[in-house]
């Protein structure tokens, strides 16, 4: 299977992985968004170097957001701080990915997820943390966002709880496991007790 893949900004850094997208046999370059006016309306082979993809760079947020893509590279427009350190511009300030459940050779489910360094990057103002589509008879679009939890009294956010959770609910299978390197099951039930 190739990997649709959307390139943001063309730096330094957004054009070395420009360059790698291009050059990757398992992935397929389907937008580039650049900040120029010069780059606008250039091949994305031209741009970075190679040969004419048929990718034509866009300043068009809207037209970008609205591509079908497995994942997106978003190199960041300025310097982010973050609580975790700084994301210089360039480097990259966000993903997206995707999984695709494919039966009969078309695309039946799909799950998005958004991973961002705060709202400030373009097009990200408003976003949803994961996305689900079933496509069938009839379809299902789904919005999952993590909300701040309530009255707790602990200055805790909920992206703290989320990767809490998913590190402590892994910790029986990581001791169970063999030595070696560890690959957990990308979904696991939630347990109040490891016990059961």
């Amino acid at each position: 299977m190739r990997y649709r893949v959307i390139q943001w900004a063309t730096g330094s850094m957004g054009k070395t992985c420009l360059r790698a997208v291009i050059d990757h046999p398992d992935l397929e370059l389907v937008g580039l968004f650049v900040y120029s006016n010069e780059k606008t309306g250039s091949d994305a082979g031209e741009i970075a170097r190679r040969e004419p993809t048929g990718v034509i760079a866009t300043q068009s947020i809207e037209a970008i957001l609205a591509l079908e893509a497995d994942h997106r590279v978003v190199p960041a427009p300025k310097d982010i701080q973050g609580k975790a350190g700084l994301v210089r511009a360039g480097s990259v300030g966000a993903t997206e990915w995707c999984w695709h459940s494919i039966i009969a050779g078309q695309p039946m489910i799909t799950l998005s997820v958004n991973w961002i360094m705060g709202t400030t990057m373009p097009g990200y103002a408003n976003y949803d943390h994961w996305k689900i589509a079933v496509r069938g008879k009839p379809g299902i679009d789904i919005t999952m966002n993590l909300v701040e939890p309530r009255n707790t009294g602990a200055k805790t956010r909920s992206e703290q709880y989320a990767v809490a959770g998913s590190v402590i609910n892994a910790i029986p299978e990581v001791c169970a496991a063999p030595a070696g390197i560890f690959h957990p099951p990308l979904f696991a039930p939630c347990r109040q007790s490891f016990s059961n």
